[in-house]
């Protein structure tokens, strides 16, 4: 009896398992993005070792779309039924980094230059 209870509540606990999968991205300068079924987001560790997954973070956390080059990082994220627009200029520091509405990010593509376009999530 008592080895059925055993095999039952193991087999009832190895169901329970959550298997992270994440994906991860170094986008340079400390930037990395990190996404799974559930959550992605930009974050940033300037000391991060390869396949480390700790930082600050950066963006909302349902990044949808983004794109990088060696100097800026484009993001579009989603909070609630709003979409957030972020341009990261990895030059600065991170606390001047803030979202933006839609028209705002356009302008700023344009005043500064950058050619990216927004790609989905990986």
């Amino acid at each position: 009896m008592k080895i059925k209870l055993y095999t039952l509540i193991l087999f009832f606990l190895s169901s329970c398992v959550y298997n992270h999968t994440a994906i991860t991205e170094d986008l340079g300068n400390g930037y990395f993005y990190i996404g799974d079924g559930h959550e992605s987001q930009i974050l940033f560790n300037k000391n991060r070792k390869k396949n480390e997954s700790s930082g600050l973070i950066v963006t909302e956390p349902e990044v949808v779309e983004y794109n990088y080059n060696a100097k800026y990082i484009i993001v579009k994220s989603l909070r609630e039924n709003d979409e957030l627009f972020w341009i990261i200029d990895k030059e600065m520091p991170i606390d001047k980094v803030q979202f933006m509405t839609k028209n705002e990010y356009k302008k700023e593509l344009r005043i500064k230059g950058i050619e990216l376009e927004l790609k989905k999530r990986k």
